[in-house]
């Protein structure tokens, strides 16, 4: 008697390697222009073992962005919580974000697809709260540390964070607009050098 086969996701499914195959497809095109038989696809499965591993296209598009943003948000962690200076900290947090940033001339995945999916999906909404909140909490912690050392105790370590996360923002927009790396490190750079100039210990 052969063994039944039951329907669903194959054996050596692996979820996160099926999201990173999607995520250059909604980068590319958005979630919107995205289609489910090329995610499927891109995935791996076909569109039934998709549904079923993550419900619809929106469950597969949030799971991609959960994804990216665990992954962005623990190396940028990593980057501002080492020692060192806080501005070769910065340099070094935004330098990285412009090499995710330009490597497929696509800009932020998250800043630059998010935005025109979220109009009425409040899920989506939420995941790019999230995004804005956790880039401007981990900023935040930083400056806090550096309070009465490389910034003046009396900084305001929260309106700096803000500013710092727009400069985030900003350089996802000129990412996509075609500037080159080398634009994008000078440029943040140069912001860097207005936010923080005013607060320093060194003034």
């Amino acid at each position: 008697m052969s063994a039944t086969r039951v329907r669903g996701r194959p054996l050596s499914f692996d979820r996160g390697a099926a999201l990173d195959r999607v995520l250059p497809i909604f980068w590319r095109k958005g979630f919107a222009s995205a289609s489910l038989d090329e995610l499927a696809a891109a995935a791996g499965l076909n569109r039934p073992n998709l549904a079923a591993a993550f419900g619809d296209k929106r469950g597969l598009y949030l799971a991609t962005l959960d994804r990216f943003m665990s992954k962005f948000v623990h190396e940028a962690a990593r980057i501002l919580d080492q020692p060192g200076t806080l501005r070769n900290c910065l340099d070094q947090f935004f330098d990285f974000a412009v090499t995710v940033y330009t490597g497929d001339e696509l800009g932020c995945f998250v800043f630059g697809t998010a935005p025109a999916a979220s109009g009425d999906d409040l899920e989506i909404q939420i995941a790019l709260a999230s995004g804005l909140e956790t880039a401007r909490s981990i900023l935040q912690r930083k400056l806090s540390n550096a309070a009465g050392v490389d910034l003046s105790p009396g900084a305001d370590a929260e309106g700096l964070a803000i500013l710092l996360t727009g400069v985030l923002l900003t350089l996802a927009l000129y990412s996509r607009a075609g500037f080159t790396p080398k634009d994008l490190f000078k440029m943040h750079r140069r912001a860097c050098d207005t936010i923080l100039t005013p607060t320093s210990n060194d003034r």
